[in-house]
């Protein structure tokens, strides 16, 4: 009876693996955008747009719609083109990306000149695709400057996964001992 459990369990993780390599990426919805700013003029690192973000666009968006969205605490620093993040770059024409948001609260995509911001939390664990919505004079969409991740979200720290990791194996070895 193991070897049967055994042969199940491993051909529905394989279906399940194979499953997550044709998974395509979804975009955003609308009700997750949370506008298209002009950047204030002075500084446009990380801090003086997580300043922004808390600033300005929460309390519009807070003022307008409900639930209240939470503030961001920290960010990533500003990924230029030609940086890799999560496996993706992106080059000086590029006017869609698809990125993984998972583990992020809220997302900024600088198109050109204009910051865009999106509540990202919560979403699936498959990539979004984002496309520009800055546009010229001339009706063209103009290409993405950088992006910067934000929120309040953590992530465990490695050693507390890997105690957690610890006491479950430690106590399925317990537990077949006892059947024994």
């Amino acid at each position: 009876m193991y070897r049967r459990l055994s042969g199940w369990f491993v051909a529905l993780t394989a279906m399940w693996i194979l499953a997550l390599g044709w998974a395509t990426a979804g975009t955003i919805s609308a009700d997750r955008d949370l506008g298209l700013w002009t950047p204030p003029g002075g500084a446009q690192d990380a801090a003086a747009q997580l300043a922004f973000l808390n600033s300005t666009v929460l309390p519009a968006y807070n003022a307008a719609y409900d639930p209240d969205l939470p503030a961001a605490v920290y960010g990533t620093d500003n990924i230029e083109e030609g940086d890799v993040y999560r496996g993706v770059s992106f080059g000086d024409e590029t006017i869609l990306i698809t990125l993984d948001v998972s583990g992020w609260t809220y997302l900024k995509l600088k198109w050109d000149g204009m910051w865009q911001f999106y509540y990202v939390a919560g979403l699936s664990d498959e990539p979004i695709t984002f496309y520009s919505t800055a546009f010229n004079k001339n009706d063209e969409p103009q290409a993405l400057s950088h992006y910067t991740y934000f929120g309040p979200t953590t992530v465990p720290d490695g050693g507390l996964t890997v105690l957690l990791l610890g006491i479950g194996v430690g106590g399925l070895a317990l537990f077949s001992r006892r059947l024994r």
